[in-house]
């Protein structure tokens, strides 16, 4: 299996999820502060995709038109995020075009950074993992699953989550609950998995703890 196979040769890659302003990002610095050899954003990713050089502006013009991009040829992110969280049927044809390129963008990372001799941790960090139906419609997602060696989960109260979108996007407290909304955080994992849990509902300096008790756990498996 490639899970042996990822183990065996002493390099870890571990999953990183959560929901909307879980507070992944501050959880991702302080794992690569301790040490994690790089870190693969899943949004990162997807941001590049859709960028003029990426590679699925093209099929996104052709499927929800010019209308969402401006003469320079950048997404108009503002005006597509409106459409994507107020349609739940743009949402899903959305995910068919990107789902696939994600993944394959992940997975060209994850095979380079493999060809490295020495011992290290990779990081995905994705929030699309807390959603059974994403794992359930775009099987190729699961062939990043089947190479995790563990899991983070990270969460906070759905209030403390709600101020932190607001704050971030610049949206007022319906939209930030419908962002919310629109994220499901359902899915399960084997019963096997090496998993862990971080909650940052408290200080930084709380969470960043919880963190470096994690790696250390990670560092003696």
């Amino acid at each position: 299996m490639a899970n042996d196979d990822w183990t065996k040769n002493r390099r870890k890659l571990i999953i990183l999820t959560g929901g909307i302003a879980s507070g992944k990002s501050n959880v991702s610095r302080d794992l690569e502060e301790f040490g994690v050899y790089h870190t693969i954003d899943a949004d990162k990713v997807a941001k590049f995709l859709l960028s003029r050089h990426g590679g699925a502006q093209k099929y996104v013009r052709e499927e929800f038109g010019d209308k969402y991009f401006s003469q320079q040829g950048d997404l108009i992110r503002p005006r597509f995020r409106r459409l994507i969280f107020g349609d739940m049927e743009a949402k899903q044809r959305l995910e068919n075009i990107m789902m696939p390129l994600i993944s394959h963008q992940i997975l060209s990372q994850w095979m380079s950074y493999r060809r490295h001799k020495k011992e290290n941790v990779i990081v995905v960090e994705a929030a699309l993992f807390t959603d059974s139906t994403l794992l359930t419609r775009h099987p190729v997602l699961q062939e990043i699953w089947d190479r995790a060696w563990g899991i983070i989960t990270v969460s906070a109260d759905e209030s403390i989550r709600l101020q932190r979108v607001m704050k971030r996007d610049g949206v007022n407290k319906k939209e930030a609950q419908h962002a919310l909304n629109c994220q499901r955080t359902d899915a399960t994992y084997p019963a096997d998995m090496r998993a862990w849990a971080v909650n940052t509902n408290g200080t930084r300096e709380e969470t960043r703890q919880q963190v470096l008790d994690i790696w250390n756990q990670i560092q003696k498996k």
